[in-house]
């Protein structure tokens, strides 16, 4: 889609993929709104939910972006 091109051309946002066992069970995503903030969205598969895979995506995506917006 047209959102999902340009979120991906859009230096100030960074968007992870979650997978469990080869399957997609959600995504985080980060827009930087300055060096050490950003406005963050998780969303997770129903059937994830209960199991710490939101969790789980905004602690990885935070060592992830660690370093490269400071």
């Amino acid at each position: 889609t047209e959102w999902f091109s340009a979120s991906l051309n859009n230096s100030q946002r960074r968007i992870f993929i979650v997978e469990d066992d080869g399957n997609i069970v959600g995504s985080v995503r980060f827009d930087m709104i300055s060096s050490t903030e950003a406005l963050v969205s998780i969303t997770i598969s129903f059937t994830a939910w209960g199991k710490g895979v939101g969790t789980f995506a905004l602690e990885e995506g935070e060592k992830m972006l660690k370093g490269e917006f400071e």
